[in-house]
């Protein structure tokens, strides 16, 4: 079993370290930030009782000629540049990544990238190639023949049809559906429940169509359901 840092100390790390605990796939000796963050996560950590380093030293703390693994949580906060900024500075550092992909994901694709997240309920078909440092949430179901780049985040509940590539850092929004046979170009922004039926162009932002209010109440509204 290897010993891994977790790289970033929110919310989402914490749960994140919840799944591996019940998983047991790594053990965890701290969480990691840059020296300057340390004291603006320092009392949420002391607070959890787990123990928290600075990204630049962690080779003080580890013996020497020891790997170093990372697995890094850092969220998609400016298209996920934030995370891949990390990275880099991880991998300057010397230090390696690992993967989590959860053992209650169904995955059928060998994952060769490093630092990528499969959440509990994600499902990964057939001849899905995939970088680095990409998330994929619960729910998520990339179906076959897909091709994802680097640093990007997939949030719960996304379909991906068959033969879509898509790039790099780029944030798929809860619930979308991605349409079989196009491209997604890099830092594509979908929105939260859209149906992507074309190729998008570098930075393009896709949105849903504008919610409606009815002037009916719900009780004046007939749900007839198809015969």
């Amino acid at each position: 079993m290897k010993d891994i840092f977790i790289l970033g100390a929110t919310k989402y790390s914490f749960m994140i370290q919840r799944f591996i605990e019940q998983e047991k796939q790594y053990r965890v000796l701290g969480y990691t930030v840059n020296e300057a963050y340390i004291q603006d996560v320092k009392s949420e950590c002391d607070k959890r009782g787990v123990k928290l380093y600075a990204l630049e030293n962690l080779k003080r703390y580890c013996s020497p000629n020891m790997p170093i693994w990372i697995l890094n949580t850092v969220g998609y906060t400016d298209m996920n540049r934030t995370r891949e900024r990390l990275s880099i500075q991880c991998q300057q550092l010397g230090y390696q990544f690992v993967n989590f992909i959860s053992d209650r994901a169904i995955v059928l694709s060998e994952i060769e990238g490093a630092g990528n997240i499969v959440f509990p309920g994600a499902y990964i078909g057939t001849d899905v190639s995939i970088g680095n440092n990409n998330v994929f949430y619960t729910g998520v179901v990339m179906t076959h023949d897909i091709a994802i780049g680097n640093n990007n985040f997939v949030a719960a509940n996304v379909t991906v049809g068959g033969e879509v590539e898509i790039g790099n850092n780029c944030f798929i929004g809860m619930g979308s559906t991605l349409r079989n046979r196009i491209k997604v170009a890099n830092y594509s922004l979908i929105g939260a429940s859209c149906y992507l039926s074309h190729n998008t162009h570098e930075r393009e932002v896709v949105v849903p169509a504008k919610s409606l209010t009815l002037e009916k109440n719900s009780f004046e509204v007939r749900l007839t359901p198809k015969s």
